[in-house]
């Protein structure tokens, strides 16, 4: 998947490491005009936001190159500058005479484990260099993703499919001394003061096996409307998902993005931060009557963590519909079944809690008690006239970084209970010694795609 925005989000893994290794080794820095490359930049924001961190103030220029033209064209129109460039070149290719000694530091991370040409990629770095220069490399040598890869090529179902598999191995998949081999080779293309090192380390991805797959935002790559997209956020809160993540993902030659609400704080907050020409905000219940001027007035419509909170759900989805084009579509990821939901219907039960929780049915999602949302909602979809529809319903865990004191902040953020604003501490106490590990959000997600 070349899609340079999804890899931006997820390469979490290579950000931790190069953050590390670059306050770690001690690189012999150009303290005066320095001329920094990235090789394999992909969107550029592992290059502006770590290597800028790192290299000298004042820096000549860093540049970055991709063997990808996506990424190169995403990185140069996010994070392009004076200083700052990025160009299309794949590190095996044959190098341009202008590339020749025109850096001081060369760096790379978790790029050269795709090069199967390893001696021509790593005579290109020497070459790049300056007289004096030098290279950080950083990649993979053995990992259990390539094994898994491997171990499925030699099976009937996936054999075909990955019958490349050798192409997509690291080079050193077979090696016992990978960091010997990169060694040797180095010592032969001329390198000096070599420093090879092969450790075995380990990251977890902190959504688990969930955030590997990253399902959710395979779902986004929907069917754009190519030109003048008008797109609608349902449940923007303060504006910052619409226009820090949307924005990404929507033709860049959108329309209107608009973001609506039923707060009208969150709305006012929206349009002092965030309003521009191309994107603006209202105040909107989905739950409420249509306006007429919003019918049919969409090309997509998306909403994120919003549509459990609708009671009327029919409502909710009929004006999803009735605002979407003709050929419109629409995503909608919302909440089933959640411990969140489980600690307040509990204490709700309680006679300390009950007087403030009487209202928890308004609370839960309409969801709570179903043995198969997504049949339920599939189903309503279907007798609204939606078409194409995919309904999915996953359990999925997320671990607030803050652990315990961070779900506190977050549920106050949520809390819609009156009775609970002047004993909250007291009441997330009880919450936590129903849920001790309750800093792990454990949650059902209901992702909902459909068109008109």
């Amino acid at each position: 998947m070349d899609d340079p925005y999804v890899y931006e989000t997820i390469n979490k893994m290579s950000r931790r490491d190069a953050e590390e290794y670059l306050a770690k080794i001690y690189m012999k820095w150009k303290t005066q005009d320095a001329r920094v490359l990235d090789i394999g930049c992909g969107g550029g924001g592992l290059t502006t936001s770590v290597l800028k961190k790192f290299i000298p103030k004042n820096f000549k220029r860093l540049v970055g190159c991709d063997r990808s033209q996506n990424s190169v064209d995403f990185a140069l129109q996010h994070y392009r500058s004076d200083k700052i460039r990025f160009f299309k070149f794949d590190i095996q290719d044959i190098l341009p005479d202008e590339l020749k000694e025109n850096f001081d530091h060369i760096l790379s991370f978790y790029v050269f484990h795709w090069a199967q040409r390893q001696v021509t990629a790593f005579t290109n770095v020497y070459n790049m260099l300056a007289e004096g220069g030098n290279c950080l490399l950083l990649f993979l040598g053995r990992s259990r993703y390539f094994e898994l890869f491997e171990e499925l090529s030699r099976t009937p179902k996936w054999g075909a499919a990955l019958k490349d598999i050798r192409e997509f191995l690291t080079p050193y998949y077979d090696s016992q001394d990978p960091a010997g081999e990169v060694r040797a080779m180095m010592e032969q293309i001329g390198f000096k003061d070599i420093d090879v090192k092969a450790v075995y380390r380990t990251y977890r991805h902190k959504g688990g096996v969930d955030e590997f797959k990253k399902e959710y935002l395979a779902k986004i790559s929907m069917k754009w409307k190519t030109q003048d997209a008008r797109v609608l956020d349902i449940g923007c809160g303060g504006g910052g998902l619409t226009t820090s993540v949307l924005k990404k993902f929507i033709p860049k030659n959108f329309k209107r993005l608009v973001g609506c609400d039923r707060s009208q704080n969150s709305v006012d907050f929206a349009l002092q931060h965030y309003r521009s020409d191309k994107i603006q905000f209202i105040k909107f219940d989905i739950q409420d009557v249509l306006p007429d001027e919003l019918k049919e007035n969409f090309d997509h419509i998306l909403s994120f963590y919003v549509f459990h909170w609708a009671q009327r759900q029919v409502t909710a989805f009929t004006n999803v519909y009735n605002m979407l084009a003709e050929g419109g579509n629409c995503l909608l990821l919302f909440l089933g079944r959640s411990r969140y939901f489980e600690l307040f219907e509990e204490l709700s039960r309680t006679p300390k809690w009950g007087a403030a929780l009487k209202d928890i049915r308004e609370f839960l999602t309409p969801y709570y008690d179903s043995q198969d949302p997504a049949g339920e909602v599939r189903t309503m979809m279907e007798q609204i006239g939606f078409k194409d529809i995919d309904v999915k319903a996953d359990y999925r865990t997320y671990r607030h970084e803050g652990g315990v004191d961070e779900f506190k902040t977050v549920m106050k953020c949520l809390n819609p209970f009156d009775g609970l604003n002047d004993r909250w501490d007291e009441f997330m106490d009880e919450c936590v010694k129903l849920d001790p590990d309750s800093g792990t959000f454990k949650y059902q997600l209901i992702v909902a795609y459909g068109s008109k």
